[in-house]
C-alpha cells in the first residue's frame, strides 16, 4: 500500500510543479487535449511490471516464491465530443507458490492469476510537452488457477487443481513521458494494479 501512496503522491506532485512553472499555457484548453504528443487516431501500447492486489496474500509459509505482475494494454485514441479518451483492453499475469509442513502431511501449491478486460481513460494536457496524464476505469475478469499436491507421512501423494474467477470494476491513475514520438516511460497505480512501471509505444 505504501508503494501505491508514493505513486499517487509522485503524479500529484508532478502535476502541481508543472502548474507552478507554467507560463503562457492555455489551461482553459487542457481538458480537451491529449498530452505527450498523443493525438486522436493513435494506438498506444503499454507494457510493464509491478504488483497486483490479487496476489498480495501472505502467510508464514515454509517456502514461498512470487513472480512480478506483468501487464500489457492496447488503446485507441478517440475523442467523444471534444473530450480526449482512449479505449482498449488489457491482459495481465502473475504467479506465486508456497509449501506448508504439518505434523502428518505437507502441502504445496502453485497459483496462477490471469487478469483481462476492457478499459477507458480520460487524458489531460499539461505544460510539460512530452507528458501525458490520464485516469480511467476498468471492467475486468480475474481467474485464479491452483495446482496443488499433498504428501502424508506414509509417502502417499495426492494432487489436483482448482479454478475460480470473478468480475470486477477497477480504476487507473497514470502518466507517460515520451522520449520520442513513439517511445516513452509509463507509470500507473490504482486497482487491481497497486503499482506498475514500464514502457509506452505510440503508433
Amino acid at each position: 500500500m505504501n508503494y501505491k501512496r508514493m505513486a499517487v503522491f509522485a503524479v500529484c506532485a508532478l502535476i502541481f510543479c508543472t502548474a507552478l512553472s507554467a507560463e503562457d499555457f492555455a489551461w482553459s484548453e487542457c481538458w480537451k487535449n491529449y498530452g505527450g504528443t498523443v493525438k486522436e487516431g493513435d494506438f498506444i501500447v503499454n507494457a510493464g511490471l509491478g504488483t497486483s492486489s490479487f496476489a498480495l496474500e501472505h502467510q508464514d509459509y515454509d517456502a514461498e516464491y512470487r513472480l512480478p505482475y506483468f501487464e500489457v494494454s492496447a488503446e485507441y485514441a478517440q475523442k467523444i465530443w471534444v473530450l480526449p479518451f482512449t479505449f482498449g483492453g488489457f491482459f495481465g499475469y502473475t504467479r506465486y507458490g508456497w509449501k506448508e509442513r504439518f505434523e502428518d502431511y505437507s502441502y504445496a501449491c502453485n497459483r496462477d492469476f490471469f487478469n483481462f478486460g476492457a478499459l477507458a481513460n480520460y487524458h489531460v494536457q499539461l505544460p510539460v510537452e512530452k507528458l501525458d496524464v490520464y485516469s480511467g476505469l476498468r471492467l475486468g475478469v480475474q481467474i485464479r488457477h491452483d495446482n496443488w499436491n499433498t504428501k502424508n507421512i506414509s509417502g502417499e501423494k495426492k494432487d489436483g487443481s482448482d479454478t475460480d474467477g470473478f468480475f470486477y470494476c477497477g480504476y487507473t491513475l497514470g502518466a507517460s513521458y515520451y522520449f520520442t514520438d513513439m517511445i516513452g516511460a509509463n507509470l500507473e497505480t490504482g486497482f487491481p494494479t497497486f503499482l506498475k512501471a514500464g514502457v509506452s509505444f505510440k503508433f
